[in-house]
């Protein structure tokens, strides 16, 4: 199992600016935080039971300038 302390890289077509994984925060529904490889579909699931993953709301941005800036959380 890898997440995004384990790899931290970014990725984009154009701009590289999103976090493969997030860490911290998610910025969207579907945001992954976690990848997983294993050998059977047994050892992927036992992986699974050990992502323990807690969200907190957070206020939506719809202003794209402003959802850009250092301002937006």
């Amino acid at each position: 199992m890898v997440t995004g302390k384990d790899f931290p890289g970014y990725t984009g077509l154009y701009l590289q600016d999103r976090q493969i994984f997030a860490t911290e925060k998610t910025r969207f529904v579907g945001e992954p935080v976690a990848g997983i490889a294993a050998t059977s579909e047994e050892l992927a699931e036992k992986a699974l039971d050990l992502i323990d993953i807690e969200y907190e709301p957070m206020a939506a941005v719809h202003d794209p300038e402003y959802g850009a800036s250092k301002d937006a959380h």
